[in-house]
């Protein structure tokens, strides 16, 4: 119970609010139809993808963003040490909203500088944060659009949970722009959940319910299997070097 209040550590109440609010209660309730049609329920419902719905009600986008944080609270310490950052000079975290993982990532580098990139009142929302946690003068906050241009000056170049909210072409598009923006020597890192490449019952449960919201909320999105990982990649120029499993508590 105490994890419903919004003044605790490791609060879920924003994520509880969100996933029990009324737009969430609209779009699954017409989830039957997609699942017979493959089109997301999002578009039927609003006419538009849910982000752009997000940009015309500022209020339920922002608890969005609040509940993505308090998801993301739950995930990014993990994250941080199942993998070795201390290695760039500069992280870039693109699509990074309020900067949960960032700000983790950074406090435990000291010697590590950030960029945080989303659109432009997502990322001035994160000022706190980096406050709070005593990083903010090794964060620089920029306000763009991935679908547009991502900033220079990083050697690594990290997309967490962005990818499986877009489908193949728009997600090649993000992954070609942050390209355009790296050094050679540079590096993209990728975080998302992996389906199997044959399903299989018990594996992945949480991937494929991920890969079910996405048919809700988004025209396209979807969860992918490592090939299809790979193959995206290839096509936006990259290779993969290497695939690192969190293993689960």
């Amino acid at each position: 119970m105490q994890l419903l209040r919004r003044d605790v550590p490791g609060s879920q109440r924003a994520g509880i609010l969100f996933t029990a609010g009324n737009t969430t209660w609209q779009l699954w309730s017409d989830f039957l139809a997609s699942l017979r049609t493959g089109d997301a329920v999002v578009s039927r419902a609003f006419g538009k993808d849910i982000f752009e719905r997000f940009a015309e009600h500022r209020e339920e986008s922002a608890l969005f963003d609040q509940a993505m944080a308090s998801f993301s609270a739950a995930l990014s310490k993990p994250l941080v040490a199942a993998y070795d950052f201390s290695a760039f000079r500069c992280i870039a975290d693109i699509g990074g909203g309020t900067g949960r993982l960032l700000t983790d990532i950074l406090a435990a580098h000291p010697t590590v500088q950030g960029i945080l990139f989303d659109l432009p009142d997502v990322s001035a929302a994160a000022q706190a944060l980096l406050d709070a946690s005593g990083v903010a003068k090794r964060c620089k906050l920029l306000g763009g659009s991935f679908f547009e241009a991502i900033p220079a000056g990083a050697d690594a170049y990290l997309l967490k949970h962005i990818l499986h909210d877009w489908d193949d072409e728009r997600a090649i598009s993000i992954i070609s722009n942050c390209r355009r923006a790296m050094a050679r020597d540079a590096a993209l890192l990728i975080i998302e959940r992996v389906l199997p490449e044959r399903a299989e019952q018990g594996r992945a449960a949480e991937a494929y319910l991920v890969d079910l919201e996405m048919l809700v909320y988004t025209p396209g999105g979807r969860g992918r299997t490592e090939s299809e990982f790979r193959a995206m990649l290839s096509a936006a120029g990259f290779a993969t070097t290497r695939v690192v499993r969190q293993r689960r508590p």
